[in-house]
């Protein structure tokens, strides 16, 4: 292109600093070392800083990271603004490097073979760039046996394969366990126990909401999936201070309504509100920041922290939300608040013997508990549970089971809990609403509703009904039915 190199496309000429010692091979290699150390030690600072920790979760979870309140996109802005200042560095430094620059001196894979030695080398930031440089510039420059470049060429296949092959069989591609182990080790105190500081009080109510009124109302809402009905018309309350339960069938489209409450979907026609006001067409970040916690289904959890890192940043992500500053900045307050929370959290869900593991080395069940803590270290004062006991042993749900009630005591929070084990639904919820195909099909006290042959005939079917009216009150068929749990719900 002209504007890259000149009207005939031929060459550039670039002069180095000065006309004395800078000037030199020697000069200029010394100069470039010095910039490369200042670096590499602003990249270190940034990995252990906010904004270091909230990219790494943004690498593991998007999802998981925006539920806690950040903004994944001033998060990405800034990394994006970073990376470019650094390549546009580099590429001056480099340019004055050639001295005389044209086309051909960056051939069409160069940018490639810099991105896969950077994925392929272990360690973190910055040292997998550093080995990634050696590798394709020192090593070449200093050897020079004319086999050389074909060991090289050698390595870089095995690596590139290696790292293919552990992808694709599940295992964590990139560094060595140690290496991991290392890096673990050397992370920022805010994943750390933490300092001796006052326990978080209990999360405060919002201004307006008192006693039992309703921060989430959901008026006749609508999901529509191209010509599929996901959700018809559905409308609930969830009041403060107290558990309501959203039970139904497998696709009745209870995490479909889920989503529509937190802004993963958005809703053909209805309202949604939160504390009185109209969420209209915000995000799943902007009602996090709102107050607005929830976990997922399909857990959204960031595999490479640590159990304690993982909660800790439910608590960092709400402080910061959407401010670029506060991405990047973090008081020591800030740093003393986010620990007590997640330890609190942590105390809470009886995680402090895993605190410091690797959540992707957890079971499903310890897993659905991280998930929870998370939720709970943010300053939510509603809370979205979708089936958080799947997974779960009958210890860990009765564990969960006090966990939510010293939860809705304590904080007084709203919680709208989606969940197929019956017994913790009958012990936890004071409201149930039923869904079956999208549709509303009762609602009202736990008793009322599990005893309902409507809800019955929604979950075992209407043969299953008939049977257990039919049959005798002792009788095993009798049973199978008013025990939705024995008749294979849960």
């Amino acid at each position: 292109m002209p504007f890259l190199f000149g009207n005939a496309g031929a060459t550039i000429h670039l002069n180095r600093p000065g006309d004395g010692w800078l000037a030199t091979d020697e000069g200029y290699f010394y100069l470039v070392l010095g910039l490369v150390v200042v670096v590499a030690l602003l990249v270190t600072v940034v990995t252990r800083s906010r904004l270091g920790r909230l990219l790494g979760a943004l690498n593991d979870s998007a999802r998981g990271l925006e539920s806690t309140g950040v903004s994944v996109n001033v998060a990405r802005v800034l990394v994006f603004c970073l990376s470019a200042f650094l390549a546009a560095f580099a590429g001056v430094l480099g340019g004055v490097g050639q001295q005389v620059v044209t086309a051909s001196s960056y051939g069409p894979l160069l940018s490639l073979t810099f991105f896969v030695l950077v994925v392929i080398n272990p360690g973190g930031a910055p040292w997998y760039a550093v080995l990634a440089a050696a590798g394709i510039g020192l090593v070449p420059s200093y050897l020079s046996d004319p086999d050389t470049a074909n060991y090289l060429t050698l390595l870089f296949g095995l690596g590139a394969v290696t790292y293919a092959f552990a992808a694709a069989h599940g295992g964590q591609a990139g560094a060595p366990k140690w290496v991991a182990r290392m890096q673990h080790a050397r992370r920022s105190p805010i994943g750390s126990a933490p300092p001796a500081v006052a326990a978080r009080p209990p999360s405060p109510r919002r201004p307006g909401i008192q006693g039992n009124a309703a921060p989430v109302e959901v008026i006749d809402v609508r999901v529509r999936f191209g010509g599929l009905k996901a959700v018809e018309g559905v409308s609930l309350s969830v009041p403060a201070n107290r558990v309501t339960g959203l039970i139904g069938p497998n696709g009745a489209g209870k995490t479909t309504t889920f989503n529509a409450c937190c802004g993963l979907v958005r809703p053909s026609s209805g309202r949604v509100l939160l504390d009185g006001r109209d969420l209209g067409r915000s995000g799943l970040g902007p009602r996090a920041r709102r107050g607005l916690g929830r976990t997922f289904q399909q857990m959204a959890l960031f595999e490479s922290r640590t159990v304690r890192e993982n909660v800790a940043l439910g608590a960092e992500g709400a402080i910061a939300g959407n401010n670029p500053l506060r991405h990047v900045w973090s008081a020591q307050s800030d740093q003393a608040h986010i620990a007590a929370a997640a330890a609190d959290a942590i105390e809470l869900c009886d995680l402090g013997e895993i605190a410091d593991s690797v959540v992707g080395s957890l079971s499903t069940g310890q897993r659905r508990l991280v998930e929870l803590a998370r939720c709970l270290a943010g300053p939510f004062h509603v809370l979205l549970l979708d089936e958080p006991s799947a997974g779960l042993d009958r210890v860990e749900s009765g564990r969960f089971g006090d966990v939510i009630e010293r939860v809705v005591r304590e904080r007084e929070v709203a919680v709208l809990l989606v969940e197929h084990d019956i017994s913790l639904v009958s012990r936890l919820c004071s409201y149930l609403y039923v869904l079956d195909f999208g549709c509303l099909i009762a609602e009202g006290p736990p008793a009322e509703i599990l005893a309902s042959s409507t809800v019955r005939s929604a979950y075992l079917g209407d043969a299953a009904v008939d049977v257990a009216t039919t049959a005798g009150p002792g009788t095993a068929a009798a049973r199978y039915s008013a025990d939705p749990v024995a008749g294979g719900v849960s």
